[in-house]
């Protein structure tokens, strides 16, 4: 290379390698087990990249993951996407009793997660056996219950 090209290749400073730092915080503190974290990394992932320099490929069962992560630890908003994963077979198998556990229990949330959850019961239900909407109910409670909580 050039004197000139070795010139301009320091002025462009190295090339970017890694996550973006906010990326790398937010994956750093998702595992460590904080649940907002990981609710955060599972729609990074679902939506894909971050900006070009996040480096982050839209991934489903990256995403789904994340989801569960936070979804175990009773974040309303990621039961409810995971059980829209399991609805769709996004990421997870497709398992209508997994997708209507996840969205009973994010009934649980604020207005917005329990009208959306809402709406998604219903549709779950309308194809779904009465003995599957009892072993997916009987599944929310049992998680409930195990968090301090009723579904």
């Amino acid at each position: 290379m050039s004197f000139l090209g070795n010139l301009l290749k320091g002025f462009a400073g190295p090339p970017p390698t890694g996550e973006h730092p906010k990326v790398a915080e937010r994956r750093r503190m998702a595992e460590a087990g904080d649940k907002e974290s990981q609710f955060h990394m599972g729609l990074l992932y679902e939506g894909g990249e971050a900006g070009q320099r996040a480096r982050v490929t839209q991934d489903y069962v990256q995403s789904a993951m994340w989801y569960r992560k936070a979804a175990e630890q009773d974040h309303h908003a990621a039961q409810l996407y995971l059980g829209g994963y399991y609805m769709e077979g996004k990421g997870v198998p497709r398992d209508l009793v997994e997708a209507l556990k996840w969205t009973l229990l994010a009934k649980r949330g604020n207005s917005w997660d329990r009208s959306y959850a809402n709406q998604e019961q219903i549709r779950l239900e309308n194809v779904m056996s009465e003995l599957d909407i009892n072993k997916a109910r009987a599944m929310a409670l049992q998680f409930a219950a195990e968090h301090g909580d009723e579904v």
